[in-house]
């Protein structure tokens, strides 16, 4: 099972990426694509559906919930995950600003319930999360897959 942070699901459903973001969108795509033949199961940790809902619209919200339920495996951020979490956070250097103190905990999370649940790896683009975790679970950036054209007869 992989596990998606959330820039890599707004990638995946973004239908009009900003132009800098072009690329990432592609290579979501070609890597779900990978995944879906090689029939792989897709953790989306309940942090990240929150983070992803908060930039869309309240009264679109259960569509997209719907659309994950159906799509993905959700990772509920349970006893056992809060526990891990804690160890995390714990063990992290606290940075001092209020924003970052609350991205360090969704991140703990996001990485509790991805080991919880049996993940192989976290797919990012969160630069800080491979160091947070610790080597408790491998974190990677979104990979590069080369998607062979369809041959014109």
């Amino acid at each position: 099972m992989i596990c998606f942070d959330t820039m890599v699901v707004i990638w995946a459903v973004q239908e009009t990426p900003v132009p800098e973001e072009l690329e990432f969108r592609k290579r979501t795509v070609a890597y779900l694509q990978s995944l879906s033949e090689k029939k792989e199961d897709i953790l989306i940790p309940t942090p990240v559906v929150h983070e992803f809902l908060v930039g869309i619209p309240p009264d679109k919200h259960s569509d997209y919930m719907a659309a994950m339920e159906q799509e993905f495996v959700v990772g509920v951020f349970d006893l056992p995950a809060a526990r891990l979490a804690a160890e995390i956070e714990y063990g992290a250097d606290k940075p001092t600003r209020r924003d970052d103190r609350v991205r360090l905990r969704v991140d703990a999370q996001i990485l509790a319930i991805a080991i919880v649940q049996g993940a192989s790896v976290v797919i990012t683009h969160d630069q800080g999360m491979a160091s947070l975790a610790s080597g408790r679970i491998r974190v990677m950036e979104l990979p590069s897959v080369q998607r062979q054209e369809e041959m014109k007869y």
